[in-house]
């Protein structure tokens, strides 16, 4: 019988199309050359979009700085770079990534590959209001019914299990599970009410186990934490600055109905949201 030689060769480009982490090639002026499926998936920009413009111009603004000067490194020292930072998507959503890149000198280019961090590395729920805070003027922070240091001092009272989201010891399995629960409710957000059959079938499992895995991980019930995760997105929506009224941020939020946003947030965090745009 004649043997069949197998050749070793394989389509790369095929092979991180596959991969659901970002892969992607930055030039010396830091436009994206190449990247696969997941960053257009992420980001919500088509394929042509994300090559007009810088990576910078995609990096959330606090984070610009320091993506310039990793940048600047890797042309210089030539060394692998490993970093965490923010993109901020087409929708205006606040993505973490962890990032290893370096340099190729046969092309002269930045190969990367980021991995979206979920629940470990978001930031908290306090640290994100008081960016929100911090960002207000003297007439906002007057017009507020609780001061900016009182709500900060009773979130924890408010959502006390709002901080679960970065239990830095939390299994790896568990973050990646809750990370898909949330990316359930963030593709679903143009629903008023977002089902946990929906996010059951999301995820391949019946309602029953869906209440069972939530309790286990986080001692709470799947609806407690569908409504922390879009009280998350309007947070990073208000935090972004391109949405100027409070139909806005409730829709981002998933929410349909303006009056019924402003109530829910409003019983979370003591504040009407009008008064933080």
């Amino acid at each position: 019988m004649e043997s069949v030689k197998i050749l070793n060769i394989f389509d790369l480009d095929y092979l991180t199309e596959l991969m659901p982490d970002l892969v992607c090639i930055v030039g010396r002026d830091r436009y994206f050359k190449k990247m696969n499926f997941a960053v257009t998936k992420l980001l919500g920009y088509e394929y042509d979009e994300l090559l007009t413009q810088p990576l910078d111009h995609y990096i959330h603004p606090e984070d610009v700085n320091n993506y310039l000067e990793i940048h600047a490194t890797l042309y210089g020292d030539r060394s692998v770079q490993k970093f965490e930072n923010r993109l901020v998507t087409k929708q205006g959503q606040i993505v973490w990534l962890f990032w290893t890149a370096v340099y190729a000198d046969k092309y002269d280019v930045i190969f990367c590959i980021a991995k979206e961090l979920s629940y470990r590395n978001v930031q908290s729920e306090a640290d994100r209001i008081s960016t929100v805070l911090s960002a207000l003027n003297a007439e906002q922070i007057q017009a507020l019914k609780i001061s900016p240091d009182t709500l900060r001092r009773n979130l924890g009272a408010k959502e006390p299990h709002l901080e679960l989201y970065t239990r830095d010891k939390m299994p790896q399995t568990d973050q990646h599970w809750l990370g898909k629960f949330e990316l359930a409710v963030r593709q679903n957000r143009g629903s008023e009410y977002v089902t946990l059959a929906t996010i059951s079938s999301d995820l391949a499992m019946s309602e029953r186990q869906l209440h069972r895995q939530v309790k286990k991980i986080l001692g709470i019930t799947p609806n407690k934490l569908v409504r922390m995760i879009r009280m998350q997105m309007a947070w990073e929506a208000i935090a972004s600055g391109k949405y100027r009224t409070v139909t806005e941020i409730a829709n981002v939020a998933g929410y349909a109905s303006r009056a019924y946003f402003q109530e829910i947030f409003n019983q979370a965090y003591g504040i009407d949201v009008s008064e933080l745009l």
